[in-house]
């Protein structure tokens, strides 16, 4: 019985372009996360004033929302500049969504991550 040894050569499988990906991903994450907590912070206040008897009224509530409309700004801007991430198009808008991420700490990495990876991006869509 003859038992032949063989090497397997490991290769790596990893795209060049995993950067900008990862940008995306993690502008997605920190969109969740800020979203999240919007929405948190405006469904306690809503429960905490309507058990303390005093539901919001008038300009409570307008003031409210316009918190909840200015603060879920940001998160959109993330989504939608993790999706030009991923697809590799439009480095500014991939990048204002790493910066709108920044408040929620992986923003932070997602602008570094794009920052080295400015060459991937189509020259024409910079």
């Amino acid at each position: 019985m003859i038992i032949e040894a063989h090497t397997i050569k490991a290769t790596s499988v990893q795209s060049p372009a995993w950067k900008p990906v990862l940008a995306g991903v993690l502008n997605f994450i920190s969109a969740v996360l800020w979203a999240g907590t919007v929405i948190f912070i405006l469904l306690l206040t809503l429960g905490l004033s309507v058990s303390f008897g005093s539901p919001l009224e008038g300009w409570g509530l307008l003031r409210l929302w316009l918190f909840f409309v200015v603060f879920m700004i940001p998160p959109v801007v993330s989504v939608i500049g993790g999706v030009f991430a991923l697809r590799r198009r439009r480095w500014r808008w991939a990048f204002a969504g790493a910066i709108c991420a920044c408040p929620v700490l992986l923003g932070f990495v997602s602008a570094f991550l794009l920052i080295l990876s400015k060459d991937q991006f189509p020259p024409q869509t910079r």
